[in-house]
């Protein structure tokens, strides 16, 4: 069995957010730190800089 990603609307329905809050809700090390929990290579994002990019 491998594990299969939610879709952003599915969280968003779950955590009772709307789907741009949950993509925004988590910072990119509480998903690597998940990431390697599970065994995964996280997904690689494009560097911004952007607010909160420090």
């Amino acid at each position: 069995m491998t594990p299969q990603p939610y879709p952003f609307k599915a969280l968003a329905a779950a955590a009772g957010m709307s789907i741009s809050g949950t993509r925004g809700a988590y910072t990119s090390d509480e998903t690597v730190a998940v990431a390697e929990r599970i065994g995964h290579r996280p997904a690689r994002r494009p560097a911004t800089d952007g607010p909160g990019d420090e």
